[in-house]
């Protein structure tokens, strides 16, 4: 995942945890720019901070991570809304 971000040119990695280390090492060997977050909230307080408009974010993330609920959370904070299915809107 991290080599592909990389070679898709995406501006930033932020990986989240130490289960993201792979992510994150792959993604810097491949030229890639990568923060690293320890838990949710610290990601939450970087991403705010990275983010600037017309940025789009994918997050990746494991079922039990968190990160689904952090982009909910970007979401709203940055104006969109949620539908009843759980997906999001700009």
């Amino acid at each position: 995942m991290g080599a592909t971000a990389a070679k898709l040119d995406i501006g930033v990695v932020v990986a989240v945890g130490a289960g993201a280390e792979p992510i994150a090492a792959a993604a810097q060997a491949a030229g890639a720019h990568v923060q690293r977050a320890t838990d949710v909230e610290e990601a939450h307080r970087m991403v705010l901070q990275l983010l600037a408009p017309g940025d789009v974010i994918l997050f990746k993330s494991s079922r039990d991570s968190g990160l689904r609920y952090l982009g909910d959370r970007i979401t709203v904070e940055q104006g969109g809304s949620l539908s009843e299915d759980g997906s999001t809107h700009a």
